[in-house]
């Protein structure tokens, strides 16, 4: 609240110092047939679908959980739950830097570059405890999976623009748009966390019990490189001979469609069992790896028999190596698009 409260009182007395210089007397920048300048801007950009199967995979994924606690409950007569804090994806910080070249006061050419990023934490799980009651005792049955999924996705865009200005008293309104080459970069860590617990309680024989513990780690990256263009209109409030200062409106398509790189995977774990004769008498543990060193990052469908639903799924499999069988549907490269419209803040340098 206190930054909001500083920013609306700073805001109206910044725009009034500029009005002022306008107003003022300041003559409007010209600088013969060529001139040039330097555009540095930062501003935020709001995603129109979330990223595109990023955001079909949450939603997939949560629809999932739903349905399988309402089943689990339904078909085992168990106590089910989850937990699902995975957030949209909405707003994505945009950075420019532009060079431009001006032939007269009308029309001119940028070239530049960015940086865009978007990053979310996935946090679910599910769970279920199951008592059964025999004519020997009771069996008890405890499983608990628990997930932590970490993306991060920038681009680096590449762009031309072609502009057109409209001076006016020191000051213009501008319009552009141009095409880009942008290279995309994508990271995700899984980390898991799974137990079950199985109890046999007897009333006229030894009890028993099997206990397992394990984790699992998972590190992904891939690059992609995607073509796009952006436009936007804005204004331009020349503050003296070589400096000004910008605000403006922008939209933005790029779509990345083939994601490539490497997945790798461990996982390690330890099941103990007890046989009261013996107390605590085995434990066994395991441990592994897989990794891809030419991985492909793949969305699709797979239906659940048990509810006769598909759900939206992405991940990585080895290259030419994607899902296949009757489970599976609508199999494709992941798609992670940054098409966005968003607001910058300029500052303008004039050579």
């Amino acid at each position: 609240m206190m930054k909001k409260s500083i920013l609306r009182a700073v805001f109206p007395i910044v725009l009034g110092l500029a009005l002022l210089l306008v107003g003022t007397g300041t003559k409007a920048y010209s600088a013969g047939f060529l001139s040039f300048e330097i555009k540095l801007s930062g501003g935020i950009g709001y995603l129109f679908n979330g990223g595109g199967d990023l955001e079909n995979q949450r939603l997939g994924l949560q629809t999932y959980l739903t349905d399988w606690a309402v089943w689990d409950a339904d078909n085992y007569d168990e106590t089910a739950s989850t937990t699902f804090d995975w957030k949209k994806v909405s707003m994505l910080p945009d950075f420019r830097g532009e060079f431009i070249l001006k032939f007269g006061n009308y029309i001119g050419v940028g070239f530049g570059a960015g940086y865009q990023s978007m990053s979310v934490t996935g946090n679910y799980s599910f769970m279920f405890t199951d008592t059964w009651d025999y004519w020997w005792g009771t069996y008890k049955y405890a499983m608990s999976d628990a997930n932590i999924r970490d993306f991060k996705v920038t681009n680096i865009p590449i762009f031309m623009n072609i502009y057109g200005y409209l001076p006016m008293r020191n000051m213009s309104l501008f319009a552009y748009i141009g095409p880009s080459i942008n290279i995309g970069s994508l990271t995700h860590v899984l980390t898991n966390n799974y137990s079950y617990k199985e109890d046999w309680d007897s009333w006229f024989y030894y009890n028993e019990r099997d206990y397992l513990t394990a984790t699992a780690a998972g590190n992904d990256s891939a690059k992609c490189t995607a073509f796009g263009f952006q436009g936007g209109l804005g204004i331009q409030i020349n503050l003296s001979s070589f400096l000004a200062i910008g605000i403006e409106a922008y939209g933005r398509y790029v779509n990345f469609s083939n994601w490539t790189g490497t997945s790798d995977y461990s996982w390690n774990s330890k099941e103990e069992f007890y046989y009261e004769p013996w107390g605590w008498w085995q434990t066994i543990n395991h441990n592994g790896t897989d990794s891809i060193a030419q991985a492909t990052l793949y969305d699709y469908d797979w239906a659940w028999s048990a509810t006769h639903k598909t759900y939206n799924e992405m991940w990585f499999y080895e290259t030419g190596d994607q899902p296949s069988g009757p489970t599976y549907s609508n199999v494709h490269t992941a798609e992670i698009n940054f098409n966005a419209i968003g607001g910058l803040f300029s500052i303008i340098i004039h050579f």
